[in-house]
């Protein structure tokens, strides 16, 4: 749990720096692609607890890919060349595929909290996660209709991201201290 914690604190809180004339060159200073080789580490020894964990596995596979060819993309400017045109629908892919992943995340420690009958605070990341999601498609939808509000919701769409990340904690120091009670699934 503490590599899942780790990813999901680099791949959740993005530092940009911007270069370069124009500011075409837009790199990140924890780039999420490490976020998410962490994250895939932490499900593989996580697979054993929930079925959850291991259906995450090849969406943060593909994250992994995706956020490194978007790295190397920004590093060199390519992304500031295409446009929102195709940059803003990869973007929302990319939301998308991040909330199915950190859902299922969510319901595997629900499913452990379950099988074990130890409180793993499931019920407060589950409610986390759907701030975190309203937030992350809001921000998207109010850029398109009110840009002058998107910067409120981008801070909208930070706080519930730290607020999933310190529920996730919480979980994660709670499946430590009880990780002996919680029961590993018959076919991992």
């Amino acid at each position: 749990m503490q590599r899942i914690f780790y990813g999901l604190l680099m791949a959740l809180l993005d530092f940009d720096i911007t270069f370069g004339a124009g500011g075409i060159h837009i790199v990140g200073l924890i780039p999420d692609f490490v976020g998410y080789i962490l994250i895939r580490l932490g499900l593989d020894a996580m697979a054993p607890y929930s079925r959850r964990f291991a259906r995450a596995r090849p969406w943060v596979t593909g994250m992994v890919i995706y956020t490194a060819a978007l790295w190397v993309s920004d590093l060199v400017g390519l992304s500031a060349m295409l446009g929102t045109a195709i940059t803003l629908p990869l973007e929302q892919l990319s939301i998308t595929v991040s909330l199915k992943i950190t859902y299922e995340i969510a319901k595997g420690v629900a499913d452990m909290e379950s099988a074990a009958g130890i409180p793993l605070n499931a019920e407060s990341l589950r409610l986390f996660w759907i701030w975190m999601a309203f937030a992350s498609f809001g921000t998207i939808l109010l850029f398109q209709i009110f840009p002058e509000l998107s910067l409120a919701s981008m801070l909208i769409g930070l706080i519930s991201n730290i607020a999933f990340l310190f529920s996730f904690h919480k979980a994660k120091n709670l499946f430590e201290e009880h990780q002996s009670r919680i029961p590993v699934r018959k076919d991992p």
